[in-house]
């Protein structure tokens, strides 16, 4: 494990209590914190859930104590970063760290340390980025719109509100010495944007972090998951999840979604060992969020890393599982541009369709990946399939050529908007494609072009 780099540069230093299950089987759960100071308590819980159990090593509850310290320079190398020493002993974890980093750091607040002591206002805030969000203690909530990253005005922003009691009780968690002893910025490069930030105002007193090209304010991890769960972040980003379409999926993916699972996450970021965390943690491999979708199908929608997919197909990940609309592993496979030759090894249906009647060779048809739509063909897929509206694979082809993809994916219609002819795609690989189509008896229904008409073909 790593002290948090953060917490290290900001010399926070402290005890972190964790309380933990064995459960028969030597696994990890109920992991909870006792008392810590917030920045040091994500390395610890992570820890925890990363240990494993000889099955006949005795079950109950049980805890454990970190120590984070911050040691003599010894611990750091020639460069001056620093490194990590762990020792456990017993129920007692030392977690020690040299205090220098390679990391640079800009208005650091001298001591004592001023925590803010005075009563909330109406007009206090917690303000996150990205996206962009503001939560005031009234209960208003404000944020810019999807893609736009501009500094905020917030007078035109989107608002909502929330119970000013759960607005309230956000705010006040930043109540705490770590969070206002951090310095204003943290860089490893000065030029780079900021790849997060928080900006409170307690109590009168405001104060900004910024984190630029490090992972920092993941030591925050919980405070921005409660921010985002109370005001339902990825709903007003992406839309009801009942409704949400297989191209969101990589949307916002790290904001709270309802039934979306910390194994999920992992295994749409193609982290092996976290997914075996979560799995370990109690996490279902056929579990499925609020638009049907199971791990199995975020990792293959995801970063696809093979290992965890060959992973999840072996903890007993149902190849055959189907999103609210119909959406297959394979679907999200093909949106990607890939027939996964493992998927459907696995029986994997390969005629299955949405409730709009796409097929996974349909939507393989948009990435005009033709060596992939012959291992779909080979696999017994129906090249003549119709979806609901008479489209043929052809149409799905030439449609996203002309950047208007009938099933939403990674490709915008902006891309080829004011160009003279359909080249979203390769030409050489949309002739190629709609030559096998066409040896399979599928042309398209209608003529597409860039601006999005449909004119009935001869």
């Amino acid at each position: 494990m790593f002290y948090p780099p953060i917490a290290r540069v900001a010399k926070i230093s402290g005890d972190v209590e964790i309380t933990y299950r064995i459960d028969s089987a030597g696994q990890i759960t109920d992991v909870n914190s006792v008392s810590d100071p917030e920045i040091l308590r994500k390395a610890a819980v992570d820890q925890v859930k990363s240990w494993r159990f000889k099955s006949d090593g005795g079950v109950g509850q049980r805890a454990v104590v970190f120590h984070f310290k911050l040691t003599a320079p010894d611990l750091e190398d020639t460069s001056g970063n620093s490194t990590t020493h762990v020792l456990t002993t017993g129920g007692e974890v030392e977690v020690s760290s040299g205090a220098g980093s390679d990391v640079s750091r800009e208005g650091c607040p001298l001591p004592p340390q001023r925590v803010p002591t005075n009563g909330q206002t109406p007009r206090d805030f917690v303000e996150t980025g990205w996206p962009l969000l503001r939560v005031e203690a009234s209960g208003k909530v404000w944020w810019n719109p999807p893609g736009e990253w501009d500094a905020p005005d917030w007078n035109k922003a989107t608002k909502s509100e929330i119970p000013s009691q759960s607005a309230r009780a956000l705010i006040e968690r930043f109540r705490t010495e770590a969070f206002w002893r951090l310095c204003t910025s943290y860089s490893r490069n000065v030029t780079e944007t900021p790849t997060n930030f928080l900006r409170v105002s307690l109590g009168g007193l405001e104060k900004d972090v910024n984190v630029h090209g490090i992972e920092g304010l993941a030591s925050f991890d919980d405070l921005f998951q409660a921010i985002h769960e109370a005001t339902n972040s990825h709903q007003w980003r992406v839309g009801d999840p009942k409704t949400e379409q297989m191209g969101d999926m990589g949307a916002d993916v790290w904001l709270p979604k309802p039934g979306r699972t910390k194994l999920m996450a992992s295994a749409h970021f193609g982290k092996l060992e976290d997914v075996q965390t979560a799995l370990d943690s109690g996490d279902s491999v056929n579990s499925h969020d609020e638009s049907g979708w199971t791990p199995l199908m975020y990792a293959v929608g995801g970063y696809q890393t093979a290992k965890v997919v060959e992973f999840l197909l072996a903890k007993g990940a149902d190849v055959q599982a189907a999103g609210l609309h119909g959406e297959t592993v394979l679907m999200f496979a093909a949106l990607r541009g890939d027939a996964d030759q493992e998927l459907i090894a696995a029986g994997a249906r390969v005629n299955a369709r949405t409730s709009r009647g796409a097929t996974a060779l349909m939507l393989l048809a948009q990435k005009a990946e033709t060596d992939d739509l012959k291992v779909l063909l080979r696999a017994g897929a129906d090249a003549r399939m119709k979806d609901s509206e008479g489209l043929t694979a052809a149409d799905y082809l030439m449609a996203a050529s002309c950047g208007r993809s009938l099933v939403s994916t990674d490709t915008h219609p902006w891309m080829t908007v004011g160009y003279g002819s359909c080249n979203a795609l390769n030409a050489d690989e949309v002739l190629s494609t709609a030559s096998l189509l066409r040896a399979e008896g599928v042309v398209a229904t209608k003529h597409w072009t860039v601006a999005g008409d449909l004119e009935a073909t001869p």
